[in-house]
Formats: C-alpha cells, sequence, structure tokens
C-alpha cells in the first residue's frame, strides 16, 4: 500500500494552528482547492471546490444534496 509523510513547521501557538484547521469557514485560507464554504445548519456546511462553484461536495457525515 503506498505511504507518504508530511510535516510542516510555524511559530503560531499550537491552538491557533488548531482553531484554523477546524473552522470550515477558514478552509479557503489554506486547503488549495476549495474556494467557498457556505455554514448550513450548526456543524453542517457543503465546500466547493475551485473552478466548480456550481457544483458544491457534501461535507463528511452529510448527505449529498
Amino acid at each position: 500500500m503506498p505511504e507518504f509523510a508530511l510535516s510542516a513547521s510555524c511559530r503560531a501557538p499550537v491552538e491557533d494552528v488548531w482553531m484554523l484547521l477546524f473552522d470550515p469557514a477558514r478552509f479557503p485560507e489554506w486547503w488549495v482547492g476549495i474556494e467557498t464554504v457556505h455554514a448550513d445548519a450548526p456543524g453542517q456546511f457543503t465546500l466547493w471546490p475551485t473552478g466548480y462553484p456550481d457544483f458544491p461536495s457534501p461535507a463528511p457525515g452529510r448527505p449529498f444534496r
């Protein structure tokens, strides 16, 4: 089975990094290929990939609409 490893370093406090990574509204700031995130109900959101603004992707655990 193929494997890969990725690492990075930053000087930000670990709490700030986790807040960035786990806030779906901020995905477009760091996730290449995600253009827009729309918050639906609490804990639910829809992702729009770059180049496909009319074709949303369901978030994990959420039915595709």
